[in-house]
């Protein structure tokens, strides 16, 4: 029987990318060592890539939702591995840059696949000619969904509408110490059907260069706006926020009318850092004992900074979100570097003692780090950190954390169409 040459498929080949695609090498020899490489154009003009060794085999195939890498990025059953492992290619301009954050979410990422003879070091891979290659095309946003620039006022950000009719529940999505403008979570909402509205609120067109001083107006004054959008179903929104957008998606919901839940990404569960304003009331932030920072790995840790804080006295730091009529989603990972994830779920604990009123599930995640994005996004424990201009440690490795991504966002999903659809019906 005549056997054609080695060939790589991958299916889907334009899909969402938090879908999972099924990846396939066939025509190898029995039991044949190969490396797979992928790598993708990430944000700007970084490199991204990954190569890990399988063996196929005895009908020469290897399949990725079956077989187990024996070594490379990573080792095991992991279908989507090659995703989750990619690293900053070390010929990149930059060092430690992150995959995610200003992506253009209007065009698919390329992911190239590429197949090569034997288990190669990282050295020989572009230095080989490959058996065989491909590519997937790999989106932020569902064909439909669009994209809509705002100005208005002061407010500066992008709301992504779904496809369809609507009217759509609605959500504010915010991000962390990074600032600018950050449109992948929020093109993605849209694309499972909220209209959502990704908010810049620092470091952005004509906005503030810092989040020294955060006046919650502005986050009300964007709730107002997303709420009268032609496209937003009547009643109260969403909000949901990672790292510092996670403390102030939680105190948006604990003090500002309009606000019926919140998703807090591993936010600290009072105010730190910062100072919030709201009408004339003023949350000071707990700042952080310098002394307990540390370098691990030519990584900045922050995560022990807060260690002496005591959860019982937060003084005017406290946020009252017991008190609420919201409801409440946290995630805190286990092995999160920027922040004391446990600190945090204590000061929860604490609050939820005492008569309350709001809704709350804590969610926590062994072996993640800090930076939970959507599913099958690459685990990023390093990265250069604006704030204080220096590599930071997120924490996490390289499996669990890509279990916590998928877990998480499966959950965050469930959450909003019970939030925003079940009890509706009730």
């Amino acid at each position: 029987m005549e056997r054609h040459g080695p060939t790589v498929s991958v299916s889907p080949v334009h899909v969402l990318i938090d879908k999972e695609v099924r990846i396939l090498v066939g025509g190898l020899k029995a039991n044949q060592n190969i490396t797979i490489r992928s790598w993708v154009n990430g944000d700007k003009t970084d490199i991204f890539e990954s190569y890990v060794y399988y063996t196929s085999d005895n009908n020469g195939i290897v399949d990725l939702r079956r077989q187990s890498a024996t070594g490379g990025l990573y080792t095991g059953v992991q279908p989507m591995g090659l995703f989750t492992s990619m690293i900053p290619s070390p010929n990149n301009d930059r060092a430690h840059s992150r995959m995610s954050p200003k992506v253009d979410v209007e065009k698919s990422l390329e992911f190239h696949i590429d197949v090569y003879d034997l288990h190669l070091v990282p050295e020989l891979i572009n230095r080989c000619v490959p058996l065989s290659s491909t590519t997937v095309y790999r989106s932020y946003i569902a064909p439909g969904v669009k994209r809509q620039p705002v100005r208005n006022g002061r407010l500066r950000g992008t709301i992504f509408i779904p496809p369809g009719k609507g009217p759509f529940p609605a959500v504010i999505d915010l991000f962390g110490t990074a600032g600018g403008l950050m449109e992948f979570r929020a093109s993605l909402l849209a694309s499972h059907g909220y209209l959502s509205f990704a908010l810049a609120y620092f470091a952005h067109d004509d906005l503030p260069l810092s989040a020294v001083d955060l006046d919650l107006e502005y986050f009300e004054e964007a709730k107002d706006y997303l709420k009268e959008h032609h496209s937003a179903a009547k009643g109260d929104i969403g909000v949901i926020g990672v790292s510092v957008g996670g403390t102030i998606a939680m105190t948006l919901a604990s003090y500002v009318e309009g606000f019926k839940c919140a998703v807090v990404i591993n936010g600290p569960s009072f105010v730190q850092y910062a100072t919030f304003t709201y009408k004339g009331r003023s949350w000071p932030g707990v700042d952080n004992d310098m002394n307990r920072m540390y370098v691990e790995n030519n990584g900045v840790v922050f995560g022990s900074c807060l260690d002496s804080v005591d959860e019982n006295n937060l003084g005017d730091a406290e946020i009252e979100f017991h008190k609420s009529k919201s409801s409440f989603l946290f995630f805190y990972s286990e092995a999160d570097k920027a922040i004391n994830t446990e600190l945090m779920q204590r000061v929860l604990h604490h609050l939820l003692s005492k008569e309350k009123t709001c809704e709350c599930k804590i969610i926590t995640h062994p072996g993640a780090g800090h930076l939970l994005e959507p599913p099958y996004s690459p685990h990023a424990p390093l990265t250069h950190a604006k704030l204080i201009n220096l590599p930071q440690r997120w924490g996490g490795n390289s499996k669990q954390h890509a279990e916590a991504q998928l877990s998480s966002w499966k959950e965050i999903l469930k959450y909003l169409n019970e939030v925003f659809y079940s009890r509706a019906k009730l």
